[in-house]
């Protein structure tokens, strides 16, 4: 009759069978208890780190499942992500992501999970201290891809499906178009956003600027972003259009208040010389007066 024994294999629990026989195995009772150990070690916090022919994988548990990568056999990420089904053992789930990349786990081999990450950790600090990125484990780089950047103009940024919608812009013609957009029109906050295609996860649609905002900050919180040089330089330019933008603003303004000035003193010149004008004209109507009621006094037929 079989008796299961507890053993660890790299820090993994396992119940190994034994095939001893023993009095009173198949005792209710033990049984219970072997079942509650058995489902116990399935769900219990775990790391694990494989080696699958030239690759490393690596899984731990986390709140919402399970966070794995994938290194190459330089111990750099290649790609990784978070298995979302927390209640599936943590075998079964290194099981099937294995599978979905076409590795068969049992030819696996099982390796030390600290011993893999001090190596991965090495890597990650000979390639800082050579001014390199490395790249992030949730990342996928496409081999040969030329990075590029596009930009999009939204009449609505939060719902770009709602009135005008422009994409594959430059930045130049991208401005241009957001500033004919009017405002009196617009169905929601409008803006400019940037499409970033470098392989990675990240590419896609992201907001640059909107309601004349630059996102920044939101953007440099995404540290593929912060550390991209065609979103930095998206950054630095939108910045430098915004100014230049203000700048001409500021000097229509003072032209126009320029012109204004000049109107009214042309305004008032003019008043002025009305009213000198008709004051000579008062007079000379009144000099004409006085000189005929002169001769009338003076002309005795008058």
């Amino acid at each position: 009759m079989a008796v299961w024994t507890l053993s660890s294999v790299n820090g993994i629990d396992t119940m190994i069978e034994d095939f001893r026989k023993v009095r009173g195995w198949d005792n209710p009772e033990i049984m219970d208890a072997v079942k509650g150990i058995e489902l116990a070690l399935e769900n219990h916090d775990s790391e694990i780190a494989y080696q699958a022919g030239d690759k490393y994988i690596t899984i731990q548990t986390v709140d919402d499942g399970y966070d794995y990568t994938f290194y190459d056999q330089n111990f750099r990420g290649l790609d990784g992500g978070v298995y979302d089904d927390p209640d599936t053992p943590i075998k079964a789930a290194l099981e099937e992501i294995l599978s979905d990349e076409g590795i068969d786990a049992a030819e696996c081999k099982v390796i030390p999970y600290d011993s893999l990450q001090e190596q991965v950790e090495e890597i990650q600090q000979q390639e800082f201290r050579k001014g390199l990125s490395v790249p992030d484990k949730t990342e996928t780089v496409v081999a040969g891809a030329e990075p590029k950047i596009s930009f999009y103009v939204a009449e609505c940024m939060e719902f770009p499906v709602l009135g005008e919608f422009h994409e594959n812009l430059s930045l130049d013609e991208a401005m241009e178009l957001y500033d004919r957009i009017p405002e009196e029109r617009m169905n929601g906050i409008k803006g400019i956003g940037f499409c970033l295609e470098d392989g990675s996860m990240y590419d896609g649609n992201f907001e640059l600027m909107s309601g004349g905002r630059i996102l920044k900050d939101i953007i440099n919180d995404i540290p593929h972003y912060q550390e991209s040089p065609l979103v930095q330089k998206a950054i630095t330019d939108m910045e430098m259009l915004l100014s230049e933008q203000e700048k001409r603003s500021q000097k229509a303004a003072e032209t126009e208040k320029d012109i204004s000035r000049g109107t009214g003193k042309k305004q008032s010149v003019l008043n002025a010389l009305r009213e000198r004008q008709t004051k000579l004209k008062a007079q000379e109507q009144s000099g004409e007066q006085a000189k005929t009621q002169e001769k009338k006094k003076g002309d005795p037929e008058l």
